[in-house]
């Protein structure tokens, strides 16, 4: 059968830079956990996720009902994942894939265009925005 999906919604907001020294992603760390999540390493057996976990490119996270994961990223960038969600960072300079739930994104504004692959498409957010 044909597999049914949540809506997704992808919140992006620009936040001013924490520790940045460039925009490329390199890792991430699981700096607060609320209920349950696992930890989807790539080319890996699954496990729970717990604090201070790290993601390297490929890893992905995926949260349960009711509850809430909240990654940082070497370069500054914060995600806050929500409920039912399986949320990955992928190589490259900016990128992110959310299947299923929300996800809130901060970057910091000197950063580079960030890039959300979902299951319905994609959307790329620029700070500043470019002007035509």
């Amino acid at each position: 059968g044909r597999a049914r999906t949540a809506t997704l919604k992808v919140y992006i907001a620009a936040i001013a830079p924490a520790f940045a020294a460039t925009d490329l992603l390199t890792r991430g760390e699981i700096y607060r956990l609320i209920n349950q999540a696992q930890l989807l390493p790539y080319n890996r057996p699954s496990r729970p996720a717990k604090l201070q976990d790290n993601l390297v490119p490929q890893d992905a996270i995926r949260t349960a009902k009711k509850s809430r994961a909240e990654l940082l990223f070497n370069e500054g960038s914060l995600a806050r994942i929500g409920s039912n969600a399986v949320f990955r960072f992928i190589p490259g300079m900016r990128g992110f894939q959310l299947r299923n739930g929300v996800a809130l994104i901060t970057s910091p504004p000197s950063s580079t265009a960030t890039k959300i692959e979902t299951l319905d498409g994609q959307a790329i957010a620029e700070f500043p925005p470019t002007v035509p």
